[in-house]
């Protein structure tokens, strides 16, 4: 335990050695910081039952892990956002019931700010919409993509809503979640379709189009999971099955 222990905390350290200013002018440095962050993920995917239960590992989780995951969150590289809110899926998959606090901290910023307007999210006055930048769609649909997952869970779906919107000391996660899949998916796409006789890269419609749908399939697999935890948790058995 001790050697997994130190293994952790450096990785966790390595993943936050240099900042986006670095790695911009040195690829070694940001291949490294990528490959603290990817065994990061795998850490924590095939964690056992004794890393979950520790008090020491949950206590290294709160005190590297959450330091890393909040200053990678900021960063400008698309492959470090991407692979923080991975790490971020695994432990709220895994680690909720010991992380509240910290889940509804990074749960807004890594899943809900991709979506929120900054001037939502500040609790002021709706700004006018502007175009969509590629970096932008491509981030959001890497994260439709994790939404796509997380709901699969009815009951991490049930704990967010009794754990988050019925605390009212907390934020509603639950409905904000439901609310942003609701919008993407009646949202027109702000791009204009492309034209068949040119090639334009920037052009994010058929991106935004294939969000949509993404959208609106997540909520069909976030009423059947809960549904599905329904039916468990009330022990009712379907006709026809066994």
């Amino acid at each position: 335990q001790k050697d997994a222990f130190l293994v952790f905390r450096a990785l966790c350290k390595l993943s936050i050695r240099t900042s986006d200013t670095t790695t911009a002018q040195d690829p070694t440095a940001l291949r490294g910081k990528l490959l603290a962050l990817e065994l990061l993920k795998i850490l924590l995917e095939n964690s056992g039952p004794i890393f979950r239960r520790s008090d020491k590992f949950i206590g290294a989780i709160r005190q590297y892990l959450c330091l890393s995951l909040l200053k990678n969150s900021a960063s400008s590289v698309l492959q470090v956002l991407q692979l923080t809110a991975s790490i971020f899926l695994s432990l709220i998959s895994k680690f909720r019931s010991s992380l509240k606090a910290e889940v509804g901290v990074f749960f807004p910023m890594l899943i809900l700010k991709p979506f929120e307007p900054q001037s939502l999210q500040a609790g002021a006055a709706p700004a006018q919409a502007a175009p969509s930048s590629v970096a932008l769609i491509a981030q959001r649909t890497f994260t439709m993509h994790m939404i796509g997952e997380l709901v699969r869970d009815g009951q991490l779906l049930v704990d967010l809503f009794v754990n988050y919107d019925c605390d009212l000391e907390s934020s509603n996660l639950f409905e904000r979640l439901i609310n942003i899949l609701v919008k993407v998916a009646q949202q027109q796409p702000q791009a204009q379709p492309p034209s068949p006789l040119i090639v334009d890269t920037s052009n994010t419609y058929q991106q935004e189009q294939a969000m949509r749908g993404e959208a609106l399939q997540t909520l069909v697999v976030a009423v059947e999971a809960m549904l599905l935890w329904y039916k468990a948790t009330a022990g009712i058995v379907e006709e026809g099955v066994a």
